[in-house]
């Protein structure tokens, strides 16, 4: 309370310093604050706290927490915390909006269904961001269950249309689509931006199912309804899902006037990336070069990574075609690098988010067991005061007791917690042992591969200096030999840098490493065709070491490799999969097959696939197809955390 009337005084002195632009407002604020009480002050007290979250966070937050000793109802209080959790969704601080909505939802759950299912809504859309499909289909389908009691159409719509969208996000369109079809069966929606909502996230699920005539059909639906909303910002958004369609048809005039109409906001990045995609389609290359610069400037001081990144690759593209190669080199370079930057932000927010988590619960957890210590102290303390009364040459002798036991105890609790300390600094110390083992071996790995190639430049290059000056052919062969060599060692370096650079890689990090992979060789030799096909396992959360990860991965690079350069293949196919506790690998191509006596006795490629498998305590299978080869191997899954 009383930081609550200071905070109100240097309000006061605040608001004569910052000029006098809302000074009339801000005052009317204070005097109506002065004057109310309850649920009514709290909301002033919001209403004043907006004034300093751009220019002073600290005071905006303790003046809405101040809040809550005014607010007397349970709504009131359950709107100060949604007020807070907006708070804090401005600052992107996730697991504190999430604590907001928690208690918020505590005081309003069974007693107020509307705030109840809006709570819920939130927490939806908070899990299906972080890819907690579970939980957000859990809160959606309360939500349901609260709307369907009330009985109003617009609103169990609303619910549905948010189950339906989990489902997309888990990429399961086929059940999506069932639950957008449930809501178009519902009467007497008056809402258009749902019925336009409801058929355009149709339209997207079956744009995602490659289903492109009704995808356009259902979004056509949807821009209509959106036409009867005034002023509605979603005939943007599905103007330019429209142009996408049609991109992917080939049909590009549609699909560029569909875009056209999209374009609205110059800070909305995607209709334009998407207009300069189309122009690079048409051939019309300097329209889209002058959009895609342009938009690059804009993003790096917006700092938006994503859209940062696809620009750049739309750039590499349009080099690419106009026979730019080292620009567009330059650009997939760039691509590249704000990828890796993008998922290594991701990790290390996902690792804030659960240490914020944890040490809250820890926190949490210390101050009930210290509450519990307080309680059961204070009544000891209690039932030592009325023996003392009663009988006081009995309290002295009780007094000496519990003296000496809480002596004990005292002794007994520092010895616990220094033996806890030792536990965990030896858990510390076998961590960092394993982690520099496991650097070490990477460290081994840079030398043995990188070593070797920068030793072969420099040979090829003193070479060169003792060719005749004639033999300007032979020169010029050598230097492009030396390029292709030293873009090889640059794949080596970045592969290895990568796997120092985690503690940990998960399946899905080995997927998109390895698609990088793909995608480069299939830039080098696009007469051959490389995939790579993933089991639905790959969506469990499966990490193992970085040593691990980087074997794994040398191991598919080298028998693509094999596969490319002594195979005469036309295709090559990549399959990961997992099966119960073990993680298979298969190298497929329809090649002219493999000589086990001949390769078996001279091939390194092979030697060192072994050694790496032997290292994981995998087994390694070379299988000839008649025509082509099929490489297998297998690892458990428990022996890659090691």
């Amino acid at each position: 309370m009383v930081k609550f009337y200071l905070l109100l005084i240097l309000t006061f002195i605040s608001f004569f310093c910052n000029g006098q632009v809302y000074q009339k407002e801000k005052d009317s604020i204070n005097r109506l604050v002065a004057k109310s009480k309850g649920d009514e002050k709290a909301k002033l007290i919001i209403n004043l706290s907006y004034y300093y979250v751009n220019t002073n966070k600290d005071s905006a937050l303790i003046l809405m927490e101040s809040a809550l000793e005014f607010a007397q109802s349970i709504e009131g209080k359950s709107k100060v915390y949604l007020e807070i959790s907006n708070f804090h969704q401005y600052f992107n601080e996730g697991e504190f909006r999430l604590q907001a909505l928690n208690t918020a939802l505590d005081l309003v759950e069974g007693v107020n269904d509307s705030m109840t299912a809006n709570i819920l809504s939130e927490k939806n859309m908070i899990f299906s961001d972080k890819g907690l499909y579970n939980q957000a289909l859990i809160s959606a389908h309360k939500v349901l269950r609260i709307y369907e009691k009330g009985g109003n159409n617009n609103s169990i719509l609303d619910a549905m249309l948010q189950i339906g969208y989990v489902y997309d996000r888990m990429g399961n369109y086929h059940t999506a689509i069932e639950w957008y079809k449930k809501g178009l069966k519902l009467n007497n929606i008056t809402n258009e931006n749902l019925l336009g909502k409801n058929y355009g996230l149709i339209g997207i699920a079956y744009d995602e199912l490659k289903d492109y005539q009704k995808a356009i059909k259902y979004n056509l639906i949807a821009v209509e309804h959106f036409k009867n909303v005034p002023n509605s910002n979603n005939l943007s958004t599905w103007y330019s899902n429209l142009g996408n369609t049609y991109t992917k048809l080939g049909k590009l005039d549609l699909a560029e006037s569909y875009t056209l109409l999209a374009i609205k906001d110059p800070l909305n990045f995607s209709p334009f990336i998407n207009l300069a995609t189309i122009y690079i389609e048409k051939g019309e290359l300097e329209k889209a070069e002058k959009i895609l610069l342009k938009k690059v400037e804009e993003l790096k001081i917006a700092d938006n990574k994503k859209f940062l990144a696809e620009a750049n690759y739309r750039l590499f593209e349009l080099n690419k075609k106009k026979g730019n190669y080292l620009d567009a080199i330059k650009y997939l370079e760039d691509y590249k690098t704000i990828e890796d930057e993008r998922l290594a932000e991701k990790n290390i927010k996902q690792v804030n988010e659960l240490t914020v988590q944890y040490e809250t619960q820890e926190k949490e957890k210390m101050i009930f067991e210290q509450q519990n210590k307080i309680n059961a102290n204070q009544l000891e303390l209690k039932n030592r005061y009325f023996w003392i009364l009663g009988l006081s040459s009995l309290a002295i002798i009780l007094g000496l007791l519990g003296f000496i036991f809480y002596r004990r105890q005292i002794v007994k609790s520092s010895a616990q917690l220094k033996d806890n300390i030792l536990r965990i600094t030896k858990q510390e110390l076998q961590y960092q042992n394993n982690l520099t083992e496991q650097r070490t071996e990477i460290a081994r790995d840079l030398h043995d591969n990188i070593g070797a190639h920068l030793t072969f430049i420099i040979s090829s290059l003193e070479n060169i200096h003792h060719l005749p000056a004639t033999e300007n052919r032979l020169v010029s062969n050598k230097i492009t030999q030396l390029s292709m060599f030293t873009k090889g060692t640059i794949r080596e370096l970045r592969d290895s840098i990568w796997a120092i650079n985690k503690d940990a890689i998960s399946l899905q990090d080995l997927n998109i490493r390895i698609a990088n992979f793909i995608e480069s060789a299939n830039l080098i030799t696009p007469q051959i065709k490389l995939n790579i096909n993933t089991d639905t396992l790959m969506q469990e959360e499966v990490f193992f070491t970085s040593n691990a990860g980087v074997n794994i991965y040398r191991i598919l690079q080298e028998a693509v490799n094999n596969a490319i350069k002594h195979a005469k293949a036309k295709n090559i196919l990549i399959n990961i999969k997992k099966e119960n506790d073990i993680l298979i690998l298969e190298v497929e191509d329809d090649g002219i097959g493999y000589d086990f006596q001949k390769n078996e006795s001279s091939g390194n490629g092979m030697q060192n696939m072994k050694r790496r498998s032997n290292l994981l305590k995998g087994n390694l299978v070379v299988t000839s197809l008649n025509p082509g080869t099929l490489l297998s191997c297998s690892f458990q899954c428990s022996e890659l955390k090691k």
